[in-house]
């Protein structure tokens, strides 16, 4: 399903928000599932999302506005990157 310029603008306000090593790693994450590399050993950005929402409930390093952020956020990539 494509992404339309709104989606993509919402997807990246709250990638925006977080640290930017965890930014680049989604982003780029994202870049690779919508141009079709997901062969390539690249997890899906919903993992990425999901596997810092776990760690953030062992060990906490993102604010609560953040880890609300990167639960919106993984909430978008579910619909929008297959």
């Amino acid at each position: 399903m494509a992404m339309s310029k709104v989606e993509h603008g919402n997807i990246l306000t709250y990638v925006s928000s977080l640290p930017s090593d965890i930014k680049d790693n989604i982003i780029q994450c994202m870049n690779k599932w919508t141009n079709g590399e997901q062969a390539y050993g690249y997890i899906h950005p919903v993992q990425v999302c999901s596997n810092l929402l776990a760690l953030q409930t062992r060990m906490p390093f993102l604010s609560d506005q953040q880890t609300m952020d990167l639960t919106i956020l993984k909430m978008h990539l579910q619909h929008k990157i297959q």
